[in-house]
């Protein structure tokens, strides 16, 4: 698998999520996943402290411990909704970023922490606490680098602007959704990252699932799927995609899959990793055999035609001000 840079570090361009370990993914299986990963040449593994009650860093924790994988991996942790639901562990306090630190590394058996990000932005703490907690982390050496997750482009700048007057550490990447269903980060968020010199990791290139072309339009949504549960999530990817702008779009990845002979999955993915400005896509996994034809899919070197149909096909509209602005 191919490295990208991302800040001063050299990460594969996959990026291993680990939403579903220790929930969808029993540890058995996820180890298995892992071991199957780092074997292709992965080091790059994403997690937060929230995902099932703290059992995924547990388990790629104890993988790490047991394999001796720590020296070698970049680890990517998340912080913002407490796993033990104390109010006073919630959100981004100086009161709860401490204690949630310690309580990933215990669980990750580590003494630290490669990327330590927010998860989400927090309107009821001051930033500048946040941010100087922040960089207290990077001092004591328990956070080698610090990220921010599902921001605006505002509150990115403004995180950035803090970070620069105090002379702090920079965010290195933001997390962001981005597919082909949503490519709404293309405007401001994007242009910031590389004005800024952030990188961005990709999550969900597969919009819940629906880029895998398991649904249909005609028929009810297979609850045993994320698009298909019943939670905030899955509501929100039905919103994004169940649509006649997202069946359009799936239905133009599944004709260039058939060309490749490969997978609707495979060619979504890939057509991510063609976006020069993605340091590193993460991917789901909530099956065994998803990793192989995931990971397949950083092979897949997609036909400037076929790139040029994905582009217009999955078009959003260019919001104001920029469709008044001349170049």
């Amino acid at each position: 698998m191919k490295l990208r840079q991302l800040g001063s570090l050299m990460v594969s361009e996959i990026c291993l999520g680990s939403m579903t370990f220790g929930g969808q993914l029993p540890a058995w299986d996820a180890r298995q996943v892992l071991d199957y990963f780092v074997h292709h040449g992965g080091n790059f593994v994403d997690t937060a402290n929230e995902f099932n009650q703290g059992k995924a860093e547990e388990i790629i924790g104890q993988w790490m411990t047991d394999g001796r994988h720590r020296p070698h991996m970049i680890i990517s942790t998340k912080t913002y909704a407490p796993e033990d639901g104390d109010p006073n562990h919630r959100r981004l306090s100086r009161h709860a970023i401490l204690y949630s630190v310690e309580q990933s590394l215990r669980r990750l058996q580590t003494d630290y922490i490669d990327i330590y990000g927010t998860h989400y932005w927090d309107a009821y703490t001051p930033l500048e606490e946040t941010l100087a907690t922040m960089e207290m982390l990077i001092q004591q050496g328990k956070v080698r680098y610090v990220a921010c997750s599902n921001y605006f482009a505002w509150q990115v700048m403004k995180a950035v602007g803090i970070q620069k007057y105090n002379q702090w550490s920079p965010f290195v990447a933001l997390h962001a959704q981005y597919n082909l269903i949503e490519r709404s980060i293309e405007y401001e968020i994007l242009g910031l990252l590389q004005s800024e010199k952030l990188g961005l990791l990709a999550w969900s290139p597969l919009a819940g699932g629906f880029l895998t072309g398991k649904h249909t339009s005609n028929r009810p949504f297979d609850e045993k799927t994320r698009f298909g549960q019943q939670d905030r999530m899955a509501d929100m990817y039905r919103t994004l995609a169940d649509n006649e702008r997202g069946w359009q779009i799936l239905e133009a990845v599944q004709d260039i899959a058939r060309g490749y002979n490969m997978a609707p999955e495979q060619v979504a993915i890939a057509w991510v990793l063609s976006r020069t400005w993605v340091n590193s896509v993460i991917i789901g996994v909530s099956q065994l055999e998803q990793i192989d034809v995931n990971l397949a899919a950083a092979e897949l070197e997609l036909a400037n035609d076929d790139l040029l149909t994905l582009e217009r096909i999955s078009a959003v509209p260019i919001p104001y001000p920029g469709y008044i602005v001349q170049p």
